[in-house]
């Protein structure tokens, strides 16, 4: 028989009401005084149940903002807690359910947060302004707000904001604000490319993801973020303060990366060293926030002539189309020795690393982008091209490229979309066309190098295409390459990595940064493009 005084110590009473449970994926051993704790005795705070907070049990800012902080504050107990390695399935588990975009309970409770926030200012100024016959704020007209002074304050942009709609207007004029008085982009020659680039993202995109893009730049761009992010990709996570730690935390991922701040990162600003890669200049380009980009394509709507009174006939299309094109993983490793680190700083470091997956990412989009097979890698321009007979232009002899193959390819694209049309080829293939001339006509009659056209038409440098003009090669691509799209899904993740080993398992005092980012690409209409080949 159980003794009476085992019955009814209180420990044992409190760990039979968990007799033959099951653990849930949140179930993990923490030390004492650490983390949540969710119906947990006190003389039980050495092994405890973490429950994650409730969001429909919150109520009120003060809950919200606790939740927050609790949310954030568990993150960095999880990647404490994985020392270094992987984590184990129930920490992933756990940390992805709270750092999920847009779906995760960080980026739920956050959002609450920012709209109970501007609707208890808004209550505040209607409040402040009852019995004088003045129009709530929400609605007068003209009330234009501005971005802060302190363009990094984020919670001071949801103090200004009248309204939910208000507040991607207001991360754009602080983002726009940041890009032409305070920015600075070390990996890049030309800056006012780069601020360029970055505006016409700002200005290109729907309105909510306008805000998403700004948001990432105020946070990711601030001096603590930049020292945050220096300090963790060359020290590790252990060298950061609270507040570092704070920083970087806004921008985490579902796997443990950290942003790289936007005025180094290659999804923002565009690059074009190393191998030479024209598409991102000539081709459509699209940058989402979500996990797929969808189009709709159509040859178009037909259109007649009639008399009066004439009703109009069914010009619908009906060859209407939905091409999906989901962004795939790329990555990048670089690695670096603890002497490099001793000698330079993570300043120097940051930059530099910054610059070397700018070119890592230039390379390998160079090479995919035109002949990427389009399985767990972006689907190439010319080796989809490849696949379709129809786009196909045989040169008119064996083994035979000449100035008429030229002008068999451009008479070979439909009308439609050869006054947009541009070409491609690479510099080995376009420098054996000066040859095509008769005499005494001009040198650049045909191949202009310094106008970079050919025959009329602009034509780019594509290092990636064959070389030779030779049995069964593809040498010259021409099209209009709007109907080409490279979709980029926003941000480039870091994670550091503390220690290299070598194959037999030993350290090599080598210090490395994970870098991975997504995108992809894909032909809306194949018929917008032609592909000459020697047969």
């Amino acid at each position: 028989m159980e003794p009476s005084h085992e019955r009814e110590n209180p420990v044992n009473q409190w760990l039979l009401q968990y007799q033959g449970a099951v653990a849930g994926a949140a179930a993990v051993y923490r030390p004492a005084g650490i983390g949540a704790m969710r119906q947990v005795p006190p003389f039980m705070l050495g092994v405890l149940h973490y429950a994650l907070p409730d969001l429909e049990a919150l109520v009120g800012l003060d809950a919200h903002r606790a939740a927050s902080d609790e949310l954030r504050t568990r993150l960095t107990e999880l990647d404490k807690e994985a020392a270094g390695k992987p984590f184990t399935d129930e920490q992933r588990a756990e940390f992805e359910e709270i750092s999920k975009p847009e779906a995760g309970l960080l980026a739920r409770v956050d959002a609450a947060i920012e709209e109970l926030e501007i609707r208890e200012n808004t209550i505040k100024a209607v409040v402040a302004a009852g019995g004088r016959g003045v129009e709530s704020p929400v609605f007068a007209v003209p009330n234009i707000r501005k971005a802060p002074e302190n363009v990094f304050d984020l919670a001071a942009y949801r103090q200004r904001a009248q309204s939910i709609d208000d507040l991607p207007k207001l991360y754009v004029e602080g983002a726009k604000r940041l890009l032409g008085e305070l920015a600075v982009f070390p990996t890049v020659e030309d800056k006012a490319k780069a601020q360029a680039n970055i505006e016409k993202l700002l200005v290109s995109s729907r309105h909510r993801d306008a805000g998403i893009v700004a948001r990432h730049m105020l946070g990711t761009g601030s001096p603590q973020y930049e020292e945050a992010w220096s300090r963790y990709v060359t020290q590790g996570p252990n060298a950061l303060s609270h507040g570092m730690q704070a920083a970087l935390q806004t921008y985490t991922d579902a796997d443990g990366g950290f942003a790289i701040p936007f005025t180094i990162d290659p999804t923002f600003v565009l690059t074009s060293n190393g191998s030479v890669n024209p598409l991102r200049e000539i081709s459509r380009k699209e940058t989402i926030t979500t996990k797929e980009w969808q189009a709709v394509t159509t040859a178009g709507v037909t259109a007649t002539y009639a008399t009066e009174t004439t009703s109009a006939t069914d010009s619908a299309p009906t060859d209407v189309g939905n091409p999906t094109i989901t962004p795939v993983r790329a990555h990048s490793f670089v690695a670096f020795t603890a002497e490099y680190q001793e000698d330079y700083g993570s300043a120097a470091i940051a930059s530099e690393l910054g610059g070397m997956i700018q070119v890592a990412k230039d390379d390998l989009e160079a090479s995919k982008f035109f002949m990427g097979s389009g399985t767990n890698e972006p689907d190439g321009i010319v080796a989809r091209l490849i696949t379709d007979t129809t786009s196909i232009v045989p040169t008119i002899t064996n083994d035979v490229f000449a100035l008429a193959d030229i002008d068999k390819l451009i008479g070979a694209l439909p009308p439609r979309f050869r006054s947009r049309a541009k070409m491609a080829a690479n510099l080995a293939i376009l420098q054996l066309v000066p040859a095509f001339g008769t005499a005494g006509q001009p040198g650049n009659s045909v191949y202009d190098a310094i106008a970079k056209t050919l025959r009329g038409y602009s034509v780019y440098e594509a290092s990636a295409m064959d070389d030779v003009a030779t049995d069964a090669k593809e040498i010259l691509l021409m099209g209009d390459f709007q109907y080409f799209v490279i979709v980029d899904r926003l941000g480039l993740s870091t994670e550091y990595i503390p220690q290299v080993f070598d194959t037999n398992g030993k350290p090599l005092g080598q210090r490395g940064i994970y870098a991975r980012w997504r995108n992809d690409t894909g032909i809306l209409s194949v018929n917008a493009f032609r592909l000459l080949k020697v047969q």
